[in-house]
């Protein structure tokens, strides 16, 4: 369930390959409220086990989920905590053997925008990364369409950008 004035875009290319397949989405949004630790641990993990690789989970959690950190990291997931709100967590998830996150939410405009376009470019067919960018990344969208890359951005729970950009096989 994905927040109100959420921006969410996808590449031409792939919007055409993948239209009406909600499975055929890179970038994932999940929301859970319940603050009963033993629900929200076994809600973390039943969330990696459906994730597919070489996608990202954005929950947006009402708890803290520190303690679940070193469990996700002995299953061999990537997973990145920031607070967000007072009791609002946002817990970026990755499953085993994708890639690690790409944050480059510390850089000033335009260096996120350049090194997302230089990794993308040392991107081989079938592969892809996944980068965090300080904003939703408009101007970089458009660069990537030109060089025909596929990528999939949504904003963020904290107005950061999520942005998936993969070379077609």
């Amino acid at each position: 369930m994905a927040h109100q004035g959420r921006v969410k875009a996808r590449s031409t290319s792939m919007q055409n390959r993948l239209d009406g397949d909600s499975d055929g989405e890179r970038i994932c949004h999940s929301r859970f409220d319940d603050r009963t630790p033993e629900s929200a641990h076994a809600f973390v993990m039943q969330q990696l086990t459906t994730l597919r690789e070489g996608c990202i989970l954005e929950l947006e959690l009402g708890f803290d989920p520190s303690d679940v950190l070193d469990e996700l990291a002995e299953r061999g997931a990537h997973a990145q905590l920031q607070k967000i709100a007072r009791h609002r967590w946002m817990l970026l998830l990755q499953p085993p053997g994708g890639g690690e996150l790409l944050d480059l939410c510390d850089l000033e405009a335009p260096l996120p925008m350049e090194r997302v376009l230089a990794e993308a470019a040392e991107l081989r067919p079938g592969e892809a990364l996944i980068a965090r960018t300080p904003c939703f990344p408009r101007p970089l969208l458009a660069q990537l369409d030109r060089r025909e890359l596929d990528w999939e951005a949504v904003e963020a729970a904290d107005a950061s950008g999520l942005v998936w950009v993969g070379r077609r096989g």
